[in-house]
């Protein structure tokens, strides 16, 4: 079969890079880093 003619299946996203492999983890659980700063309106 022609190669010109086979339609490739693509992702629509971009491949991950290198530089953002090995990001760290969060290291601490999500409420715990979650603070709500503000005004208590009564």
């Amino acid at each position: 079969m022609n190669p010109r003619v086979v339609k490739r299946k693509m992702s629509g996203y971009a491949l991950k890079r290198r530089k953002h492999r090995n990001y760290p983890q969060p290291s601490k659980r999500i409420p715990d880093a979650v603070k709500i700063v503000g005004e208590v309106l009564n």
